[in-house]
């Protein structure tokens, strides 16, 4: 990696704790991120579920991507 390319470098730490169903993550960027299952499953519904927040990451990058490339 060239010294140009280290400022795009990332680097990203969550942590979180998990009671019954529901888990609450921060992370080093400041932002807090919780998921929880629905009450059909055990859980509370009291926030997305795990596979929502891996599907809005998914098309976040995507969207992230395509805006960083069509600025090259």
């Amino acid at each position: 990696m060239s010294n140009d390319d280290a400022q795009y470098r990332k680097h990203y730490n969550i942590k979180g704790n998990g009671q019954q169903s529901i888990v609450k993550m921060q992370t080093n960027t400041g932002h807090t991120i919780q998921t929880d299952i629905p009450q059909k499953m055990g859980g509370k519904d009291t926030a997305p579920q795990p596979v929502e927040y891996l599907l809005s990451a998914l098309i976040g990058c995507t969207q992230a991507t395509s805006i960083y490339m069509s600025d090259e």
